[in-house]
């Protein structure tokens, strides 16, 4: 769903999305997958079994099933997307 454009007509949005059970994601933490997944997207919000964390830290670690929701360009969150679903 796209919700923005930016100035330069850049096409922004949010997504939700669903970690698979073979995405390289699972037991990294916010920083790392930002360092050498080359994250780009910005993380709003991580749905985990224990509840919804808002703003998550850089030290939240990736699980399994978990629901990332983030924002960002068409292209920043489809690369999310691809490493969160990663041949699930």
């Amino acid at each position: 769903m796209s919700i923005a454009k930016y100035e330069y007509d850049e096409d922004l949005g949010l997504k939700k999305i669903k970690i698979g059970p073979n995405s390289p994601l699972i037991g990294k933490k916010l920083h790392e997958i930002k360092t050498q997944h080359k994250l780009e997207a910005n993380i709003l919000g991580i749905k985990k079994d224990s509840g919804l964390i808002i703003n998550p830290s850089s030290e939240v670690e990736i699980s399994l099933g978990d629901v990332i929701y983030a924002f960002g360009t068409s292209d920043q969150l489809n690369n999310l997307e691809n490493m969160g679903k990663e041949n699930d």
